[in-house]
């Protein structure tokens, strides 16, 4: 069975808006205070290790992607079932709206 991780920029107050630096939101740019070149070199490790990503509706719009878009529970367990490495949840959080 393959390992679920989640891995997130997340200050402790809960902000997660573009932690990129993106123009236009409040919060841009703050993970950039704390980055470094050992953390960034976690962070490609980590990728490279995966070879699945699930991401939320946000961060997907970036990419070209296959969409879940119904049955998430089974259809995740089904991809934690199959043999590979491990799958990565990245730059996406539940929302309570």
């Amino acid at each position: 069975m393959r390992v679920l991780i989640v891995t997130e920029f997340v200050s402790l107050d809960g902000v997660m808006e573009a932690p990129g630096g993106e123009a236009g939101y409040a919060h841009a740019g703050w993970v950039g205070l704390a980055f470094s070149d050992d953390l960034g070199h976690y962070k490609l490790k980590e990728q490279l290790a995966t070879d699945a990503l699930l991401l939320g509706r946000k961060t997907y719009e970036w990419m070209n992607t296959t969409v879940i878009d119904h049955d998430l529970d089974s259809r995740v367990g089904e991809l934690k079932a199959q043999d590979g490495a491990p799958i990565l949840i990245a730059g996406s959080r539940l929302a309570d709206n």
